[in-house]
């Protein structure tokens, strides 16, 4: 590099203007401006080198930003994307065939291609939707609206097969049981059993007050569902007999969220986030979260994630 600063101080350099010494300032200005960069550009060729050699070895020293090279080309792109005519609260779900399913406060339900995004099918409700869709083994989909219905649809052309009107709004997402039952909550109060084939009803379950919550369904078939009654219930599959109930000190919006040994966790708008025992509805712990809790928890190897 020394070899390369004497070959440069000996370069000529146009002046710029007279000077008494022959050299403007301008010119030493330029010159300092052009040395400066030279010596960075060096330094910086050397570290270059150095890390891409490292990095071309596998030495653990080598810096993030050349190991991120490979992920910088392989990083996630958008592949499509469709306009609704509103917002979209709906969570899409997805067939066995890769179609994508989703609601819209439009008031439509939408089946699009999920390589493509080309629409295949478009449903209107009679209102808005803030439902999330769900998809049962032979392909029905099934979905809320704010018209007071769940639809039960043809996946592959969107077709109803069937709806049922409760008393009030539905935005609680269906729960679909090993047996094809359909389980979802109304702003009527009550928990319905829904015969998936056609719609015909099972059974009922009023709470105190409007269910938002979206049913969760145990491995013994136990439905848990929350209430803005405050309260946290356990019914059984098969009758909508009530196991048992637990009580919060707020409304239940969020979803509960059931454990590998059945414990059930389920968040509140008291700000806590409460773990109760499957079988019996006992309180096995509570954290206090620094905001409402209105999401229901997931689940992470290292343990529990709360969301609110």
């Amino acid at each position: 590099m020394s070899n390369f600063l004497h070959l440069f101080s000996a370069m000529p350099f146009p002046s710029y203007g007279p000077s008494s010494s022959g050299v403007s300032g301008a010119d030493l200005l330029v010159a300092m401006v052009i040395l400066v960069g030279v010596v960075i550009i060096c330094m910086g060729g050397q570290y270059l080198y150095r890390e891409l050699r490292d990095y071309l070895t596998g030495h653990p020293k080598a810096f993030g930003i050349l190991k991120s090279i490979p992920r910088f080309f392989k990083h996630e792109r958008l592949v499509w994307k469709i306009g609704t005519r509103s917002l979209v609260y709906s969570s899409p779900a997805i067939g066995v065939d890769g179609t994508v399913y989703f609601g819209s406060q439009d008031g439509r339900i939408y089946g699009l291609d999920g390589q493509t995004g080309f629409r295949k099918w478009v449903f209107k409700t009679g209102a808005a939707v803030g439902s999330s869709p769900s998809v049962g083994v032979d392909g029905t989909v099934y979905v809320g609206s704010f018209d007071n219905k769940v639809y039960a649809l043809d996946g592959k052309s969107g077709a109803r097969k069937w709806e049922f009107e409760t008393g009030h709004v539905v935005d609680s997402s269906p729960a679909i049981g090993v047996d094809g039952t359909v389980y979802m909550g109304s702003w009527d109060k009550k928990v319905y059993a829904l015969d998936g084939k056609n719609g015909a009803k099972k059974w009922e379950f009023k709470t105190g007050h409007w269910v938002r919550s979206s049913p969760a369904i145990g491995l013994d078939g136990t439905v848990y569902v929350g209430s803005a009654d405050k309260k946290i219930y356990a019914l059984d599959s098969q009758s909508g007999a009530r196991k048992w109930e637990f009580e919060t000190e707020g409304p239940v919006v969020s979803s509960p969220a059931l454990g590998a040994d059945g414990t059930v966790y389920v968040g509140s708008t008291d700000y806590k986030v409460y773990a109760l025992d499957g079988k019996t509805g006992t309180k096995l712990w509570e954290f206090k979260a620094v905001m409402s809790m209105s999401s229901p928890p997931a689940f992470r190897p290292d343990g529990l994630v709360l969301r609110g």
